[in-house]
């Protein structure tokens, strides 16, 4: 997948029974939101009942995006993808990003 780095944090994955529910976040710039916005995002998942998880997918942010969401990553159910290079979801690279969804649903 051209202009993505390989390098995916799922340390947790062997850790956690498959999750119900997969959410991709696209983000560009959202250093300040990421703290606040997953847990919330997993919490209510959970609290309805359904294991989940979110994919971040940073698109080169210039401010700390990528590591932020590295950070969210050793404590919470989440992968991050960091694309680098030309901007925009190109058809091949949503089907990677959606190929490494664990959940049988898959919001995006």
């Amino acid at each position: 997948m051209t202009g993505t780095d390989s390098a995916i944090t799922t340390a947790w994955v062997s850790e956690c029974p498959p999750p119900d529910v997969s959410v991709v976040l696209p983000t560009y710039e959202e250093a300040d939101a990421l703290p606040a916005l997953v847990p919330r995002i997993l919490e209510t998942l959970t609290e309805a009942g359904l294991a989940a998880e979110v994919i971040v997918v940073d698109d080169d942010s210039p401010d700390r995006t990528w590591q932020v969401a590295e950070q969210l990553a050793e404590r919470w159910p989440v992968q991050v993808i960091r694309r680098r290079g030309d901007r925009g979801l190109a058809y091949g690279e949503v089907r990677e990003v959606f190929r490494r969804c664990q959940g049988l649903l898959r919001l995006g």
